[in-house]
C-alpha cells in the first residue's frame, strides 16, 4: 500500500493566503459593534492582538475559510447572490 505525502508546496501556499485573509479581517477599519465577515468584533479585536508568530500558527489550519463559506451574501461585503 503506497501512502499519499502531502504536498507541501499547496500547505505553503494555503498557509499564504490564509494569512492573506487574517491580515484582511485584522486590518478592517470597522472599531465598531458590527461583525466582520461574520466574526463578532471581540474575535477581530483578538487577532489585531497577535504577534506573526501566533497568527502563522492559525494561518497553517487547512481548513480555515471553509467555514466561511456558509455565510451569508449579505455578510459578505460585495458579494452578489
Amino acid at each position: 500500500m503506497q501512502h499519499k505525502q502531502p504536498d507541501i508546496q499547496f500547505f505553503s501556499e494555503l498557509t499564504d493566503l490564509n494569512m492573506d485573509f487574517l491580515h484582511l479581517i485584522a486590518s478592517h477599519p470597522s472599531r465598531d459593534s458590527r461583525p466582520v465577515l461574520g466574526l463578532e468584533p471581540s474575535i477581530v479585536e483578538s487577532l489585531r492582538r497577535l504577534d506573526s508568530d501566533q497568527m502563522r500558527s492559525i494561518a497553517s489550519a487547512p481548513r480555515l475559510l471553509a467555514c466561511f463559506s456558509s455565510l451569508p451574501p449579505e455578510q459578505l461585503p460585495g458579494c452578489v447572490e
